[in-house]
């Protein structure tokens, strides 16, 4: 990335900070939101005000709002209610955004873009001191792998899209949850 396209990169953040009229940026903003469609048909049953049970079908998550945090972890790592978080919150007819990290806020990327990054000029007119050019920069230290990197090949279940999700199902005893490589149960006769 050269110089000018910094220079740009940070103008056109600044401007995209300065125009948001939302609380939260909006990637963030767009979160929450699905989040919020989410949390909508989900079941509330509060242990007590802080410690909250939902219920999704078969599957239960625990909610701590005051430890800002749910069993099925996306509330501690986006920092952002999850939309167990959202359904809690909403039957406790509390603000969503008080849940949300100060780094995902308006104020915080205004912040981060209000410095000028400015023009360095020609490479050919930069006055580079003599012991700057006489540093030697090596590589780090390091093992370098062999091959090609490998993938991410499992996704969670809230990464993959609604429409495909379907249950592993062995081909050779006809349970759910593995498959034919890994099953350790007798084979079932049809």
């Amino acid at each position: 990335m050269d110089m000018f396209s910094r220079e740009k990169w940070s103008w056109r953040n600044r401007n995209e900070a300065n125009a948001t009229c939302t609380r939260l940026t909006r990637k963030y903003e767009d979160l929450l939101k699905k989040n919020y469609h989410f949390s909508v048909d989900l079941t509330v049953n509060p242990t007590n005000h802080i410690l909250f049970e939902v219920i999704n079908g078969d599957r239960k998550n625990v909610v701590d709002l005051s430890a800002r945090s749910c069993t099925c972890k996306r509330f501690q790592v986006d920092q952002i209610p999850c939309a167990h978080a959202i359904a809690v919150i909403q039957k406790s007819n509390l603000d969503p955004y008080d849940y949300c990290s100060p780094y995902y806020q308006k104020e915080t990327m205004v912040a981060a873009y209000k410095e000028n990054v400015y023009p360095v000029g020609n490479k050919e007119s930069w006055e580079i001191p003599e012991t700057v050019k006489a540093l030697i920069v090596c590589p780090p230290e390091g093992r370098i792998r062999v091959g090609r990197p490998k993938k991410r090949l499992c996704k969670a279940y809230w990464e993959r899209n609604a429409k495909t999700l379907k249950p592993i199902k062995c081909s050779k005893c006809n349970g759910i949850g593995h498959n034919m490589r890994t099953c350790r149960n007798p084979m079932k006769n049809n």
